[in-house]
């Protein structure tokens, strides 16, 4: 009954497309014919009437039906549910073909780690990088306070050489951008001798690289790109950088001090705070290109600081303003708010003895630095001591 200039085709289409065997796809369109001959018994029945045909004249009718003008329209039909019956074999067989070649790879990564972790608990040994997420190596550094760099779970310790660490923080400090091999230069060696310079630099990403992979050769080549008279990090490293952390900490702080959720701001800026252990690459203070960067977010961290100690003497928590006013102080020994804030804070405490040297302090800084008086802020907080003192 199927049209031999409609089957022969589809079976050959469908078996070279879907790699379905001669007998496989026999079996689907004797299904498939089977299914549409009962439907069109059912409606033949409907169109004259149920039960005004036997079971033999409505068959009759079927196939003079199906071999008449309708016949190979019904076998279109035909063709398109086979068809869709093909993608889905496809798509069945390449989602195994998929999940076998994902648990075989995951079969031995275990028995790589299993191997690896026996190694070390014989003999401690430095384990592999391996990336954290599929886009590449994670590497965090740490640039506030002391310096640290890690790939990995591997400390970066072997800069060869000062310069390649000082490329790597400059890197990593204008990694939003590619930096032109002319801009390297002049940071990292202002006024030198161009070609002298140019050899240096050559050296020093040689070393970074080396750096960077950890003694593992293969990956040396995998960190730092010069094309086009520029470099670059990988856009595939993963990062994560102190710096950023804090500056996003005070962003969204000063978002939501904007819309008035105060507490909320208050919790960006407490955990700014403890991401700030230090200044900006303190280990290089000379660095001249890192002056600028390292006085900018200093005076984001006073502020910081400012804000979490007002906070602090608002809601009467006078001895954590005092130890915030301390740090304000330790970076900025000429700030006289933080003077006059931390002289309230003794005076609420009925310490009077402390607050008057606190006074004495800001007096005597005031005049050897700026050649200045208190101010009458200042003045007015030094006679709250006598204001609260017991009578």
């Amino acid at each position: 009954m199927v049209s031999n200039h409609i089957a022969e085709p589809l079976q050959t289409t469908v078996s070279h497309q879907y790699d379905i065997d001669a007998a496989e796809l026999e079996n689907v369109i004797s299904a498939l014919h089977r299914l549409v001959s009962q439907s069109q018994v059912v409606v033949v029945n409907r169109r004259i009437g149920p039960g005004k045909l036997s079971h033999r004249e409505a068959r009759r009718a079927v196939e003079q039906n199906v071999s008449g003008p309708d016949g190979d329209a019904a076998y279109i039909e035909v063709a398109d549910a086979l068809n869709s019956v093909g993608r889905d074999i496809a798509d069945a067989r390449a989602h195994l073909h998929l999940l076998q070649d994902g648990f075989n790879r995951s079969e031995a990564e275990l028995n790589r780690a299993r191997a690896l972790l026996e190694q070390a608990k014989r003999g401690g040994i430095k384990l592999p990088i391996v990336p954290t997420s599929a886009s590449g190596p994670s590497v965090s550094v740490s640039l506030l306070g002391e310096f640290r760099a890690a790939v990995g779970t591997n400390d970066v310790v072997h800069w060869n050489g000062s310069k390649a660490r000082a490329l790597f923080t400059y890197m990593v400090s204008h990694r939003e951008r590619r930096i032109p091999r002319e801009q390297l230069l002049e940071a990292l060696w202002p006024g030198g001798d161009p070609d002298a310079a140019a050899n240096s630099l050559r050296v020093a990403v040689h070393g970074l690289r080396l750096a960077m992979s950890c003694g593992e050769p293969q990956l040396r080549n995998s960190f730092v790109f010069f094309e086009n008279g520029v470099y670059a990090f990988s856009p595939k490293i993963d990062f994560t950088v102190d710096t950023e952390v804090f500056e996003r900490h005070w962003n969204q702080g000063r978002q939501l001090e904007a819309i008035g959720d105060t507490v909320a701001a208050i919790r960006e800026y407490e955990q700014a705070e403890a991401v700030y252990r230090g200044d900006f690459i303190q280990d290089d203070q000379y660095e001249e290109w890192s002056m600028l960067r390292r006085e900018g977010l200093k005076d984001v961290y006073l502020a910081i600081l400012g804000r979490l100690s007002e906070r602090a003497f608002e809601t009467g928590d006078y001895e954590t303003c005092i130890l915030r006013c301390q740090k304000i102080i330790d970076k900025d020994p000429c700030r006289e708010d933080t003077y006059e804030l931390l002289i309230r804070s003794y005076a609420r405490l009925r310490q009077p003895g402390r607050a008057r040297r606190w006074y004495e302090v800001c007096a005597q800084v005031l005049k050897d630095e700026l050649d200045i008086l208190p101010s009458a802020q200042t003045e007015d907080a030094y006679q709250e001591i006598f204001r609260r003192a017991p009578k």
